[in-house]
């Protein structure tokens, strides 16, 4: 489910600032999101389309996957979560105990974990010329903190709990080769990439398998 709080919104939403704070909290209009789900339930049952997966995303807390959860099931969807910073990729076996799918967003996660603006995100090389000037040990997005890195091993191994979640990883805000890789070595088996990375993505994990 699309975010109002996010960084799209701010550029394509008139009067963005004169919205209700309400809406920027994951789940803060219960109403608002009910409307969201019965269209996507409705557009799905009209493309006979039985198995459609909502996520949320920037969830912190399990009660908001429940919340969230319950919210989908009363017009018949599954529920997933979409981890987009720190605190819920540490709380993702609990978050992950009321969804279905969880999704980690990496790019996302490291970026709030350091602080980056987005713009400096979305400017290619500018943190790698940032570590190469000095300023940085390595560039965090192709080799983030050691802490963040344990984080997404749990993550790695929440589908062979008894909770038999499924997760994948969201690098469609762009990767790194060196984390695709690692992020494989960890054991994630589900990527998704943007049109134009998929081919890459998917040369760097073949690659990678057959090592």
């Amino acid at each position: 489910m699309s975010r109002i709080s996010s960084d799209r919104a701010r550029r394509l939403i008139e009067n963005w600032t004169e919205m209700p704070p309400s809406l920027f909290m994951p789940l803060g209009s219960p109403a608002f999101f009910r409307a969201l789900l019965k269209g996507l339930a409705d557009a799905a049952r009209s493309e006979s389309h039985p198995q459609v997966m909502a996520l949320i995303g920037n969830v912190v807390d399990v009660r908001e996957a429940q919340s969230f959860s319950t919210l989908a099931a009363e017009v018949g969807l599954g529920a997933g979560a979409i981890i987009q910073n720190a605190i819920g990729l540490n709380q993702a076996g609990e978050i992950a105990s009321h969804c279905d799918t969880i999704w980690v967003d990496v790019v996302e996660t490291v970026r709030t974990v350091y602080g980056f603006p987005t713009e400096v995100v979305q400017a290619e090389g500018a943190v790698d010329r940032y570590a190469a000037d000095g300023f940085l040990q390595t560039n965090p997005f192709a080799r983030p903190a050691a802490f963040l890195i344990d984080w997404l091993q749990s993550v790695s191994e929440l589908s062979a709990t008894a909770l038999k979640t499924a997760v994948g990883v969201d690098l469609s805000g762009g990767f790194s080769p060196i984390l695709a890789a690692r992020l494989r070595e960890m054991g994630f088996r589900r990527f998704a990439a943007s049109p134009p990375q998929r081919d890459e993505l998917r040369l760097i994990l073949a690659q990678r398998s057959k090592e």
